[in-house]
């Protein structure tokens, strides 16, 4: 795993990544290169056109004729196409140039809404892109990533801290391809006027390199802090909203405020830390900057005064130092903002990498198809470091119903789980027909085998949707299950199109005969129910497992619970007891040899008779 880490974390590689999801609006991206072009070029004219402005108003000694024409051929035509008269108006020259300037600036800005608006588009399309992609990744990697994983960790990332993503993004396809050109063409123009003080601007360019770089790597730090700071806050309003029932039966509504102010408070020091960086860059940026075009200007002055620069040369010098403070300011803010969107970068394609060296996705050759039998061949399994399964061994032939008992927590659901391929035992073989259950696909393995869990969980989403999961059914079938076992008068009441949690709430045993349902609607061979008549009163669970017996009569089924009443419809018993099979075999062979069972069954009558 640390090589997948490292795989994630260099910048270049967050930029290689990045670019990898930006490559299907490559034509878009040329487009908003090519429109960048157009606006520094534009930017130059309406820095340029400061120079007849201030030769006019200020150069009194030579004609604005005589002062085109020394600038050669171009100059020559200026005056043969606007004629001697009109050009040696110096009214006429302030306003054809003020017009000039005018439609160059609308240009300039049309230009740039339309860049600023297709930079926002590749933004956005990219970031589905990384949170769709993130998204199939993390859906489909398997139970121990989960297990690794906090879901308020990856809710905080891929829903508040990816929209830095879109951000940085766009600026790199925005004014990241601007402001350079801008600072580029400025520099240009004093070159061309003045390259000794336009030297004395360059040199300060490493100072405020060295300054947004060390601003940087504070707020990387800082922001860092605040993701993982983010998490914790969601982690416990997603508590509070999930163990509501808990916490105000308990009375934990003070607890919890006092745990979040606190929370808060911690939060809002660590985001102040932050802002306090961020907001620095700018400012600290802007001073240098000014400082330092302050100082050339005082001696460009001085050099007009003593005849060795044009009051035209001058303006245009000024204008170009001026306009150059703008861009550099705005690039070390845009740093910070690409800074965030690279730490961002990093965590989530951390998160893609774990889920793909978790990733369950083809990881099989085989499709699933039982015929034979099941083999558990001395399996054992470990939840980090806590053994739950040791060296079990059992054998259950295609059909046969079983019955599979034990105390809590001795490994009766992990067996289950292990069978859907949730977990990979530390050792041992768990073998379907022969091959070895790691050989098949997962996902065809998973269609073969319905699940109906004690803790019944219902989306939100239509009843039908929870119900047929997707998957397209036959509603008169899925409305006889449904009346089978007494489930049908309480859905129609609502229909199936109304949305669970929205619409519609539902007691505890409804949502468990929702659950079976669910579990017994799926065209499966093996069905695994685990606990699943626990929340149903004597009555509902009796007619349910009358018609789950007749309904699997061509099945395998597995019933893991501790009821004696489950003997009825089993013909074959697994016992665990501590991570152990106590004993396996047939229903007779079982009841007579069990000593756990019989202790199960007598503490269940105590327990009944209290």
């Amino acid at each position: 795993m640390l090589n997948q880490h490292e795989k994630s974390s260099s910048t270049m590689v967050i930029y290689l990544r990045l670019l990898g999801y930006i490559k299907p609006q490559i034509t878009l991206v040329i487009f908003t290169i090519v429109l960048s072009f157009f606006i520094s070029t534009l930017h130059f004219a309406s820095l340029a056109i400061f120079k007849p402005i201030g030769d006019c108003l200020f150069a009194q000694d030579l004609s604005v004729s005589e002062q085109l024409l020394a600038l050669g051929s171009i100059g020559e035509k200026i005056v043969y196409i606007l004629g001697e008269d009109f050009v040696n108006d110096r009214y006429n020259v302030v306003y054809v140039s003020v017009c000039f300037m005018a439609i160059v600036i609308v240009l300039k800005n049309m230009l740039r809404f339309t860049h600023d608006y297709v930079s926002n588009y590749i933004a956005n399309t990219t970031l589905i892109s990384i949170v769709d992609d993130t998204f199939d990744k993390i859906i489909h990697a398997n139970m121990v990533f989960f297990n690794k994983k906090s879901s308020a960790h990856a809710i905080n990332l891929l829903h508040r801290q990816i929209a830095a993503l879109s951000i940085g993004i766009r600026l790199i396809f925005g004014k990241v391809q601007r402001e350079p050109l801008k600072i580029l063409v400025s520099l240009a123009i004093c070159f061309s006027i003045s390259w000794s003080l336009s030297l004395f601007i360059f040199a300060m360019m490493p100072v405020v390199m060295f300054v947004v770089y060390y601003f940087g790597k504070k707020i990387r730090e800082k922001l860092q802090e605040n993701i993982q700071e983010d998490g914790v806050l969601l982690s416990i309003f997603q508590d509070i909203f999930h163990g509501v029932y808990t916490l105000k039966t308990f009375s934990m509504e003070s607890f919890f405020h006092n745990k979040l102010q606190c929370k808060q408070r911690e939060l809002l020091h660590k985001r102040m830390q932050l802002a306090k960086y961020d907001f620095s860059t700018g400012p600290v940026v802007e001073v240098l900057v000014s400082i330092s075009g302050i100082l050339v200007l005082l001696v460009s002055a001085r050099m007009v005064l003593k005849k060795q620069m044009t009051p035209g040369d001058f303006f245009m010098f000024y204008a170009a130092v001026a306009v150059m403070v703008d861009p550099i300011r705005k690039l070390a803010g845009i740093h910070n903002k690409i800074v965030r969107c690279t730490t961002i970068g990093q965590k989530v394609f951390a998160l893609q990498d774990e889920a793909v060296y978790h990733s369950e996705k083809n990881d099989g050759k085989y499709i699933f198809s039982f015929q034979d039998k099941i083999e558990f061949d001395k399996v054992s399994f470990a939840y980090k470091r806590e053994i739950v399964l040791k060296r079990v061994s059992f054998e259950v032939t295609k059909g046969e119903k079983v019955g599979v008992f034990g105390y809590n927590g001795s490994g009766k659901s992990t067996m289950g789980k292990i069978l859907l391929k949730f977990f990979v035992p530390r050792r041992g073989e768990v073998r379907v027909d022969g091959k070895s259950l790691q050989e098949y696909d997962t996902e065809s393995l998973r269609q073969k085998i319905s699940v109906v869990s004690q803790k019944s969980h219902l989306f939100h989403l239509s009843l039908w949707d929870n119900i047929c999961c997707g998957k397209s059914k036959d509603e008169k079938a899925v409305q006889s299950i449904a009346r089978s076992i007494a489930a049908l008068d309480f859905i129609l009441e609502s229909g199936f199109d109304a949305v669970y949690g929205k619409d519609i709430e539902f007691s505890g045993g409804q949502e468990q005969l929702l659950t079976i349902v669910r579990g017994l609607t799926k065209a499966s061979d093996i069905i695994i129910l685990d606990e699943a008549t626990a929340s149903l009163d004597k009555e509902n669970e009796k007619q349910t497992r009358e018609y789950i017996k007749d309904y699997c009569k061509e099945k395998t089924l597995f019933i893991i619970s501790h009821k004696e009443s489950t003997l009825d419809y089993v013909d074959k018993i697994i016992v665990f007891n501590k991570g152990e099979v106590e004993c396996w075999g047939t229903k007779d062979f079982v009841l007579q040899n069990s000593q756990v069972l019989r202790n199960l069954f007598q503490d269940n009558k105590k327990q009944n008779n209290v």
